[in-house]
């Protein structure tokens, strides 16, 4: 027989279908069940992966809304993109997220939709992307550079696309809609100078003193474009500068080379290739030592402020001189290092080099001699063209100091008091030993050979350092010492730390013993600043009870009794400072410093040490990350007193997330109580339904927040599945839970009403509102609230089957709740709108609108369009509602 026909002849049954139905249910059913018709966010079907949901919903035109945010959540937890200032001067007031949830975002959309999905979307949900909302349906599609959504709106639904959008695509770097909106204008651009000089003018025209920072990657990418794509030719430059209004900026790149990674140098370089006839004249400019920094008039105004105009000429003049010295030197036929031959043989040079290599930032590249010439020679050919009022101020010192151990021009530029730069250049950095830098400026900023990779030369640093630090006599030299050291447990270097000598008589502040603690990343490093340490204490100990004895020498026998005592006590690490107080133990500085990884590290190798100071340790009221108490519950039996270490009686902020709090209740005492934090406690909730439901029933899990709502909510449910059902017992529980929501905020309500429209419970929806005006329950306050609650969940998600649902029931209570009956005029823009519909407004739910306006409610609903948020969630509706009329919506533009 058939297995489908056996199938359906069981199901059919239904005592075995009940019995079936009933094992199947599991307290995960409370968070993870949702039923079909429930599921209507398209965002929240993205994101959970049901993408084929969502395109058989799309097909069939169910009910659907499009919100990427939901306003009534403050603490969103979406992915969203960032968008830099060159794509939000377009925005015109938007506050436009890219939302990976979005079904524009491109990555997404190319695995699991095609054009037959932006086709059935389109025409199926007109309101949101058709009629009045073209245009805005044209600006997501490019904001999310979707080609495929873009071709259907304007081949499928007559969309006639302007030029502006070919400008506005290229700019913000949405190259594929950029290249299909050209080949529709392609004629026109190709022959139209003016086109051609406009985008080249966008592309050419960066300076320090515009608004946006455009990232160097999209400088090269739009390049790039625009010659080999659309291969739009470039103008003549007097055209540019026309255009722009101002002197032509020859500097294109606003960055630290040193920082940057050798294939991003390799692609500006690439970039200044290609555009080798737009800076034809300032290389010449620069051979001849004509080129001067001009300056804009906005610069010039800025700068007036900052100094005489004396001043600015003089450092003007010494930033020109040093642009100067990079001329290309083209009567020497053997240098191969000048700027235009670099630029002929960038492609050959980027040969030489790996893959992985390419991926190193150039401060890591120069270690091996070999190459070091090559990365110096394109380091240098792209000097002239970072920003010469700011970054190649810090380039030309690198460079200078790194090459050539010429510290000149540094010392010259840093006097400047108008054009400056706060970048430091110390010969630590560059592993140029000077002690009498040191002396003069010892400052432990962990920048000790932050430039030098070279090992030979950082060797060479510390001998030079170890002779000194015996012929000198020099006051300074142990700061100068702990610096050195300092900076090399941070950067956790062991074969020069081991070299370092460490004085005898070198001493340790209790701040400058935490400070090393906190700069350790291995326990390697550990053990020998431990040694360091204990040899600093024991010569500490040896010199405090040497003032001890010399104290009490004319003391009774009494008295060196006590001293007696008092030297004993020093064996715990806990020994008392003459000027300072009690110390810490090397124990309690890792705790301090979260230093979880040395911890057991610690306990293992140095265990007598360990043992003699954990009964000390004491957490009580203090917060440290989640490392910390993982080590102490692992741990737990060396603790004497466990309510010491407690860490559900301190502020449970440091559990960040759900496997930390399971961790740590995995490893809680059986005899002791645990608790969900306030922070994110839903999200724990769940895992405690899910997983540990006996600890909740039995109260030894607690909920920081007391008997919160959803617990008791859930309660209530898991009582209806066990049968629980008499009319008498079910209302009880609900009064007691209505009760219990009273002292709760309206965040904490929405919590609870959220979960109980999820299960569409429409037994205690009903309750609920029945029971909303009853003072017998509830005051009148509280019936309001309750009510506002649940209808602001439902406005915020969209849910418009449970608004109608709500409305058929209770037309009078929806009705009045929707009458803001309020003093108060205007309100984020809405003049005496109540909070449901300005919910429904904001995030942008057309169809929830429509139907609340259709109701006729007597006042009509006014609302200021420049006072209100415009964002991608309700651009849309505010499209649709200013050009489509209705008697109860007046729209004050």
């Amino acid at each position: 027989m058939n297995n489908d026909i056996i199938f359906f002849k069981i199901w059919r049954n239904k005592f075995i279908r009940n019995n079936i139905l009933e094992q199947i249910k599991d307290n995960k059913n409370f968070y993870d069940s949702f039923k079909y018709e429930k599921i209507f966010s398209c965002s929240w079907m993205i994101e959970n992966g049901y993408c084929l949901l969502l395109k058989d919903k799309v097909e069939r035109g169910e009910y659907l809304v499009f919100n990427c945010i939901d306003t009534l959540c403050k603490n969103n937890e979406k992915e969203f993109i960032p968008r830099n200032l060159t794509r939000r001067k377009f925005d015109n007031g938007r506050l436009f997220v890219l939302d990976c949830n979005s079904i524009f975002y491109k990555e997404k959309a190319a695995i699991h939709w095609d054009s037959k999905f932006y086709n059935h979307l389109f025409n199926n949900y007109s309101n949101y992307f058709l009629n009045y909302n073209k245009l805005e349906t044209e600006f997501t599609a490019i904001e999310y550079d979707n080609q495929q959504a873009l071709q259907v709106l304007v081949e499928n639904f007559s969309h006639s696309l302007q030029i502006e959008s070919f400008f506005r695509s290229v700019e913000i770097g949405s190259f594929e809609c950029s290249f299909y909106i050209f080949n529709r204008f392609k004629n026109e651009i190709l022959k139209n100078k003016k086109h051609q000089t406009r985008i080249w003018s966008t592309l050419l025209n960066h300076s320090l003193f515009k608004k946006e920072m455009i990232e160097t990657n999209l400088i090269n990418q739009r390049i790039n474009f625009i010659i080999n794509q659309c291969q739009i030719p470039i103008p003549k430059l007097s055209d540019i500068q026309q255009h722009q209004q101002q002197p032509f900026i020859p500097f294109f790149y606003d960055f630290k080379i040193y920082e940057q990674k050798l294939s991003t140098i390799i692609d500006c370089l690439k970039t200044i290739s290609k555009l080798s006839k737009v800076f034809k004249s300032f290389l010449k400019s620069i051979n001849d030592k004509s080129y001067k920094i001009k300056l804009t008039k906005d610069q010039e105004e800025f700068y007036s402020t900052q100094g005489s105009s004396v001043q600015l000429n003089v450092e003007l003049s010494n930033i020109n001189s040093l642009i100067w010295s990079l001329e290309n030197k083209n009567n020497n036929n053997n240098n191969k290092n000048n700027i235009n031959t670099i630029l002929l043989s960038i492609k050959d040079i980027e040969n030489k080099f790996t893959n992985q290599e390419l991926e190193k930032k150039i401060i890591k590249l120069l270690i091996t001699s070999e190459k070091n010439e090559i990365i110096l020679s394109l380091y240098r050919t792209l000097l002239p063209f970072t920003n010469h009022l700011n970054h190649f101020i810090d380039n030309w010192n690198f460079y200078q100091i790194k090459r050539e151990n010429n510290y000149q021009d540094y010392f010259k530029l840093k006097k400047h008091t108008i054009i400056t730069t706060d970048t430091i250049f110390h010969s630590k950095m560059f592993a140029h030993y000077k002690f009498q830098e040191f002396i003069d400026d010892c400052q432990d900023d962990n920048r000790l050979f932050s430039f030098c990779k070279t090992r030979d030369y950082q060797i060479n640093f510390i001998n030079d350092f170890n002779k000194d630090l015996i012929m000198t006599n020099q006051p300074k030299k142990y700061n100068v010492y702990k610096n050195i050291l300092s900076n090399l447990v941070w950067l956790d270097d062991l074969e020069l730390t081991s070299l370092l000598k460490k004085p005898v008589e070198v001493e340790f502040t209790q701040e400058e013993k935490l400070s090393l603690i906190s700069k350790l990343k291995s326990n390697e490093m550990f053990d020998i600043v431990y040694q360091v340490l204990k040899l600093t204490d024991e010569m500490e100990r040896n010199k405090n009870a040497m003032k001890s004895i010399d104290a009490n020498s004319s003391k009774t026998t009494t008295t060196t009794t006590t001293t007696t005592t008092t030297t004993t006590t020093t064996t715990n690490s806990y020994y008392n400072d003459f000027d300072n107080g009690p110390k810490k133990s090397i124990l309690e500085m890792l705790i301090q410093c979260e230093k979880s990884n040395i911890l057991g590290h610690f306990k293992k190798n140095y265990s007598l040490d360990y043992y003699s100071q954990v009964n000390y340790i004491d957490l009580t009221n203090k917060t440290y990350r989640f490392g910390v108490y993982r080590f102490v519950y692992d741990n737990l039996s060396d603790f004497s007193v466990y309510e010491r270490v407690n860490a559900w009686s301190n502020n449970l902020s440091f559990i960040t997330n759900l496997e930390e709090f399971k961790y740590l209740v995995e490893r809680t005492p059986s005899s002791s109580d645990y608790k969900i934090p306030l922070d994110n406690g839903l999200s724990f909730f769940k895992y405690m339904v899910q997983e540990r439901f006996f600890d909740l029933q039995t109260g030894r899990c607690k909920i920081e927040s007391l008997r919160h709502p959803v617990y008791q909510y859930f309660k209530i449910v898991q009582d209806r599945r066990q049968g629980i059902e008499t009319d008498g017992d079910i209302k009880k529980e609900f009064y007691d839970l209505i009760n219990l929501m009273q002292p709760y905020s309206s965040d904490t309500l929405r919590g609870t009403f959220s979960k109980i429209c999820q299960y569409n419970d429409l037994d205690l929806i009903d309750l609920i509102l029945k029971n909303a005006s009853n003072t017998k329950h509830v005051n009148a306050s509280n019936s309001k609230l309750y009510v506002n609650s649940l209808l602001e969940v439902i406005s915020s998600q969209g849910d418009l089957q449970l608004f109608k649902y709500v409305y058929s029931k209770f037309p009078k209570l929806v009705i009045n709740n929707l009458k803001d009956t309020s003093k108060s005029n205007w309100i984020n823009g809405f003049y005496r709108c109540c909070r449901p519909v300005q919910l429904a407004f904001v995030n942008g739910h057309i169809d929830f609108l429509l139907f609340i306006l259709n109701l006729e409610i007597a006042d009509s609903i006014t609302f200021k369009s420049s006072h209100i948020s415009t964002s991608f969630n309700n651009k849309s509706l505010l499209n649709h509602f200013i050009n489509l009329k209705n008697k109860y919506l007046i729209i004050d533009q």
